[in-house]
């Protein structure tokens, strides 16, 4: 029965996820969750995003190893994370202001003084931190000290397991208020998988189906117009091409970089060769793309004198090189870097 309700429980949330951002042509003017739902429920909205960033708190505190004292960590934790919920509301607050059902910036307390820059920058340098610290433990020299080895896999996938959660806490910074319960259904997916025994073919598999169904379930289409810009600047004061340019691929694709990451979760948990399930996962990948970029090439050839070239073809043209180089060659091999250098630490 259990094993029937988790098979069940990935397309039930798909359902779901699918009715949460009408985007396109076809549906754009059907209802949806993230337009029509939440702002006439504004306390269902925020019970979710508070209850996201607390589960967020949550696994970082489950990390048991660090190079930091445990009380300063959880400070530290505590700290980032409420950082990361006000910067949201008072966002919200200038972006969509109906959201919040009426909340002054006043009502914030010593919070409310600080600009959302400042904002943005506190929660960036947090993550920078507990990111670097991820990273590096087992490489901390003491006096007389050799280098240090992290032993075992379990160590491994717990050390990922909070990673994954920095990068949850980024992501939502980075993604609208209404999205950020996304999160909370993809991580209801991510365990349902998990339980499953899948083998990395087919966890390669159902990771690209996830990543492009997380793309359009946060908003996004195959049109320049749909592309996000409220949150390029978040923590940058003036124009910077290199910050603005990284921080609006983030945002745009929230869904499939999360997704990516917890692909490499997911390989990691299979007790048998490593090379092996990862060359699976990436010769998938690759193909996958490859292909994608292949055909849009030709159909691009093929239809250069249609009247639609420039507003249809050539948009698709560039989503296909952001999801090549971008997710696919940048996304990927750092999150397969990351898992690299975890279990080499």
């Amino acid at each position: 029965l259990w094993s029937s309700i988790g098979s069940v429980t990935p397309f039930a949330i798909m359902r779901l996820v699918r009715a949460w951002n009408q985007n396109g042509q076809k549906h754009t003017s059907r209802l949806d969750i993230a337009r029509n739902f939440f702002p006439a429920h504004t306390q269902v909205l925020w019970s979710i995003v508070v209850i996201m960033y607390l589960a967020v708190w949550y696994r970082m505190l489950l990390q048991k190893h660090s190079h930091l004292p445990r009380s300063l960590y959880t400070v530290l934790a505590t700290v980032m994370c409420v950082t990361g919920l006000a910067f949201k509301i008072f966002f919200t607050l200038a972006d969509a202001p109906e959201l919040l059902g009426g909340m002054q910036r006043s009502q914030m307390g010593v919070l409310g003084n600080l600009d959302l820059v400042t904002q943005a920058r506190a929660v960036f340098l947090g993550m920078t931190l507990f990111g670097t610290d991820l990273l590096l433990i087992g490489l901390g020299r003491g006096p007389g000290e050799a280098r240090r080895k992290t032993i075992g896999e379990e160590n491994t996938v717990a050390r990922l397991q909070s990673l994954q959660a920095v990068l949850t806490l980024f992501l939502m910074t980075q993604s609208r208020v209404t999205n950020i319960p996304l999160f909370a259904l993809m991580e209801i997916q991510l365990q349902t998988l998990a339980s499953m025994n899948l083998s990395s073919g087919e966890i390669s598999l159902t990771s690209i189906l996830l990543q492009y169904a997380s793309f359009f379930a946060f908003g996004g289409s195959n049109a320049i117009s749909s592309i996000d810009l409220s949150n390029a600047y978040n923590g940058v004061a003036g124009y910077n091409v290199v910050a603005v340019g990284i921080l609006t691929f983030c945002s745009n694709w929230a869904g499939p970089i999360w997704w990516m990451f917890a692909t490499v979760l997911l390989l990691a948990r299979i007790p048998w060769d490593r090379e092996s399930r990862f060359m699976t996962f990436y010769h998938f990948s690759t193909l996958f793309v490859a292909n994608a970029v292949g055909f849009v090439m030709l159909a691009c050839t093929m239809l250069r004198t249609h009247l639609f070239v420039w507003t249809v073809f050539s948009p698709k043209y560039l989503y296909t090189v952001a999801w090549a180089l971008g997710q696919h060659i940048c996304v990927s091999t750092i999150a397969i870097a990351c898992f690299w250098w975890l279990k080499d630490s």
